[in-house]
């Protein structure tokens, strides 16, 4: 579990549930820790819009996994010289069989920013991180890698929460927008000092 997370009172106990049915590697999901502030919903769908539990399930990404030791002693641990991203090295090396499952029930709440300045910071820091660190180069325009990240993350958030949520959710594009352009701007950012 990442550092800025905390386990819901189910967590360990559904995770052991399908682990002692079988399964060998455990995803779980992740809820928002302030549901009634715009801010944070920006921020948490800019993010974790496919670890959200209602998620449709071949649109999430499988993280936050608990594995059994036996993956360890098969495939190896993670590698220490990866600042981020070790989990998506390792469980890239899992053959078909021994991937993680997804299991919405399973939860962790990630604390978010509450404040427009805390945001934007924060967003613009995790995409630097994300770029200098692991992600590839892109010939497409910034305004390109905006728009079709913003326009995936409204899509899918919209489908994936209901209720009053909902309408937290769409009345928070505004904001979601921003978070996209500092998290893309960040990442740029990112690849220019790694290439630097």
């Amino acid at each position: 579990m990442a550092s800025d997370h905390i386990a819901e009172e189910n967590w360990a106990a559904a995770r052991l549930e399908l682990h002692y049915s079988g399964h060998l590697a455990v995803a779980c999901a992740v809820v928002n820790s302030h549901p009634r502030n715009l801010y944070a919903w920006a921020y948490h769908l800019s993010i974790l819009v496919r670890r959200l539990p209602g998620v449709p399930p071949g649109e999430a990404i499988l993280y936050g996994v608990s594995y059994s030791r036996s993956l360890f002693d098969k495939y190896g641990t993670f590698r220490e010289d990866l600042r981020i991203g070790e989990d998506t090295e390792f469980n890239n090396r899992l053959t078909h069989g021994d991937r993680p499952i997804w299991a919405p029930r399973v939860q962790t709440v990630h604390l978010n920013p509450t404040s427009f300045r805390s945001m934007v910071r924060s967003q613009y820091a995790r995409g630097r991180r994300f770029g200098f660190h692991w992600s590839p180069e892109t010939e497409e325009s910034l305004l390109v890698q905006i728009h079709e990240r913003f326009k995936s993350i409204r899509k899918l958030s919209y489908r994936s929460v209901q209720g009053i949520d909902r309408w937290f959710v769409v009345s928070c594009w505004p904001l979601l927008l921003v978070c996209v352009v500092a998290y893309v701007l960040g990442i740029n950012a990112g690849v220019r000092q790694r290439i630097a």
